[in-house]
This record gives C-alpha cells, sequence and structure tokens, in this order.
C-alpha cells in the first residue's frame, strides 16, 4: 500500500539579472504538522505509518537549467562523444598489431 505525507511548505525562488530562475528551495512551514493518508484519501494516524510517523524524505527540488547551461552541457557531450570513439578507434589498431 502506499501512503501519503502531506506537509505545507514554503518555495523561494532565485533570479538573475536576465530574469532566469538560478535556483530554489523548499522549506516546512514551522507549526504545520503534517498530515497523512492512504492512497485512496483516507486520513490516518501518523502511529498507522510503517514507521510510526518516523518517515523522512529530504525536501530537494530540482534546479532550474536555462538554455545557456543545456547548450554547454550539450557541447560538453559532443567532445566527450569525440574522446570516446577516438580511444576506440585507436584501441582497435592497437590490438590488430
Amino acid at each position: 500500500m502506499l501512503y501519503r505525507k502531506i506537509m505545507t511548505t514554503s518555495v523561494t525562488q532565485y533570479f538573475n539579472d536576465a530574469g532566469e530562475c538560478v535556483s530554489q528551495e523548499c522549506k516546512e512551514v514551522p507549526g504545520f504538522k503534517p498530515e497523512y493518508e492512504t492512497e485512496d484519501g483516507y486520513c490516518i494516524n501518523e502511529m498507522d505509518m510503517p514507521l510510526g510517523g518516523r518517515e523522512y524524505f529530504p525536501l530537494d527540488m530540482w534546479q532550474p537549467i536555462n538554455v545557456t547551461q543545456l547548450e554547454k552541457i550539450k557541447l560538453q557531450l559532443e567532445k566527450s562523444k569525440e574522446i570516446i570513439e577516438k580511444v576506440f578507434d585507436e584501441s582497435k589498431y592497437e590490438n590488430e598489431t
């Protein structure tokens, strides 16, 4: 069975001068107690959870990637591919001698 832990959180986003989101963080709002429910939507007591309400998973968020960063990653991948192909081509010739 799947369970849900529902928390009240706040999200803070950081932007650079170009208006691009460069990072974000998610924090639990103090004073709000998590709610628990089954996958069917039935509210349950936290003690009915498999770990008795001690379940924890970090509130990590994926950081945004802008177009410039994607282009840099694409170039790095292309260079890596060229290097790998060259190494495999050279090793093929080394094994023939």
